[in-house]
């Protein structure tokens, strides 16, 4: 388990209190906040500038999947992390995840306060 920078239990109370108080909003945060790291993300999986890196998984998914056809996933994921074609298509998913993500609490209320007016 990675280290927090800052121990929960130091947070201010009202932080806390806010946590407590709205968790899904809490985790809608959070995953965006991981949306925001993906080229770290494909780093750490192993995807670098010059291919694939030795020993991690991208190299392990390439081994089993190949041959690797072009426009695939892993090519997509390849070319990202090399700067490629591949940039404007993750980013555009994780900037279309976070507003999904953003949205999804207002839409589910207003979706439910309107079927359940609907039903009075």
């Amino acid at each position: 388990m990675l280290p927090l920078a800052i121990p929960l239990a130091a947070a201010p109370a009202v932080v806390l209190q806010w946590i407590a108080a709205n968790p899904s909003q809490t985790a809608l945060i959070l995953v965006n906040g991981v949306i925001l790291l993906t080229a770290p993300l494909l780093a750490l999986m192993g995807w670098g500038a010059l291919g694939p890196r030795a020993g991690t998984a991208a190299a392990w998914l390439q081994a089993t999947l190949a041959p690797i056809g072009g426009g695939s996933l892993f090519s997509v994921a390849q070319s990202a992390a090399m700067g490629g074609y591949g940039v404007g298509i993750v980013n555009g998913i994780a900037q279309g995840a976070a507003a999904v993500s953003a949205a999804a609490p207002y839409l589910v209320r207003a979706g439910a306060a309107w079927w359940f007016g609907k039903l009075v």
